[in-house]
């Protein structure tokens, strides 16, 4: 369709890996560089060029705030946590079909993988 693929990949400031006890990162650049490189690898073997974009902070605002900052038509994200507990407390894309400035399609990411 000749759409743009905007990835982004977020995790709290607070968390995650490599994370020294006194905030920063212990290693310079962002804890999923390679997971960045992965996902735009697999969206070029199908011939589609992709941005990634690494955030920290909430996964739920990086996707919206990206959305807004590139004027998103469409968001695209996976169920995950959107069962159980998940549910009730709210979740990744439960947060976004709900802030969202653009459409959104939440997929089922979940079944795919187990």
């Amino acid at each position: 369709t000749g759409a743009e693929l905007h990835i982004v990949i977020a995790m709290a400031a607070e968390t995650g890996p490599n994370r020294s006890s006194q905030g920063g990162y212990l290693d310079p650049g962002h804890p999923h560089a390679d997971l960045h490189a992965q996902l735009a690898s697999v969206a070029e073997a199908r011939g589609v060029t992709a941005t990634v974009h690494p955030a920290d902070g909430s996964p739920a605002h990086a996707v919206c705030d990206t959305a807004e900052r590139l004027d998103a038509d469409l968001i695209v994200v996976g169920n995950k946590g959107m069962k159980g507990r998940g549910r009730i407390l709210g979740s990744v894309p439960s947060h976004v079909a709900h802030a969202a400035p653009c459409s959104v399609i939440i997929i089922d990411t979940v079944s795919a993988v187990g």
